[in-house]
């Protein structure tokens, strides 16, 4: 089968596509999904009234879980290539440390986008979450099997490493949450609390069961 030639016209249009979602991603991170009407958006970007339909047939929805999606998929890319990168020949402790802090780097490099899948959970559909979902949980696995890999390497005692998998992650959700809700228990700076945290866990999950 013949690929079909990209034309000029098929360049321009994903141009304006790529306009739309990146104004769109803009005002939805600046005053919220629900204040953001359609017009404006197509006077952010000098487009006329209804041509908004012919990229994003299902309009303002599509176009944020559009803007979701893109951003999700690209760092969980990312995040499986990080993964990929580490080895066993690193001390745990320093392993976990640099996991944690290349993924809130990646989460945090388009904070637009971070702050809208935070913000607009309720403008979003219960398909679409469980699809973002699916993507964590694997990574939550990942993270189990290599747990269960330094256990058997004797490293740490055997833990229910799914439950481990979270505490990890859950020390970013923590510096994730104070960066974009202003929620803030944490009083040591970040990189102090990513390095105690990690190393409570590391010390703990050492530990010989009694």
């Amino acid at each position: 089968m013949t690929k079909k030639k990209i034309t000029s016209r098929d360049l321009q249009a994903e141009e304006r596509r790529r306009q739309l979602l990146q104004a769109s991603k803009e005002l939805f991170a600046e005053q919220g999904f629900h204040a953001t009407p359609i017009r404006k958006i197509n006077r952010s970007i000098g487009m006329a009234d209804g041509l908004i339909y012919h990229y994003f047939p299902k309009g303002k929805q599509q176009i944020l879980e559009t803007i979701v999606e893109e951003a999700f998929t690209s760092r969980f890319e990312t995040l499986q290539q990080l993964s990929d990168s580490i080895t066993n020949d690193i001390p745990l402790k320093q392993t976990l440390i640099t996991f944690l802090e290349r993924m809130y780097e990646m989460i945090m490099s388009d904070r637009q986008s971070a702050l809208i899948m935070f913000r607009e959970r309720a403008h979003l559909s219960d398909d679409f979450v469980e699809k973002l979902s699916a993507m964590i949980m694997n990574r939550l696995d990942w993270m189990a099997k290599f747990l269960r890999e330094r256990h058997e390497d004797g490293e740490i005692a055997e833990l229910d490493f799914q439950i481990a998998a979270k505490q990890i992650v859950s020390i970013n959700f923590m510096l994730i949450i104070r960066e974009l809700a202003g929620i803030n228990i944490i009083t040591e700076s970040h990189e102090e609390f990513v390095e105690k945290s990690v190393d409570q866990l590391v010390k703990f999950w050492s530990m010989k069961p009694v």
